[in-house]
């Protein structure tokens, strides 16, 4: 392999760790609430929440690269950014649901089907 493309195998596992990573995450607020209401408002918090960093990301990342003058120190950030989502996987993979929403009065008769 041509040492002036080895970026490729660093960039490669990192798409796919981001692309594994926003399935899991969506499957994960289902999966970990007890009811639709409190699976819609985990969703709502998560995903907000979410596409805000997401969308700063690059641009941070980025602005890291010019100014580092390379791509190794936006490499270490997304590494130990890396080992914080790790940390934040393994506490989202215990077995257990997340508490309950309080619901409105109003909203008691509305079933919906």
């Amino acid at each position: 392999m041509d040492p002036d493309h080895l970026d490729v195998l660093w960039a490669m596992p990192l798409g796919w760790g981001q692309g594994f990573s926003i399935g899991l995450a969506l499957m994960m607020m289902v999966v970990r609430a007890s009811s639709r209401d409190e699976a819609m408002a985990l969703s709502g918090m998560a995903q907000g929440l979410g596409y805000l960093i997401a969308s700063v990301g690059p641009v941070l990342i980025g602005g890291l690269f010019d100014v580092s003058h390379g791509g190794s120190v936006p490499l270490i950030v997304l590494l130990v950014l890396l080992g914080f989502q790790a940390i934040a996987g393994d506490n989202a993979a215990r077995d257990r649901t997340i508490g309950s929403v309080p619901t409105l009065a109003s909203d008691q008769g509305n079933q919906r089907i």
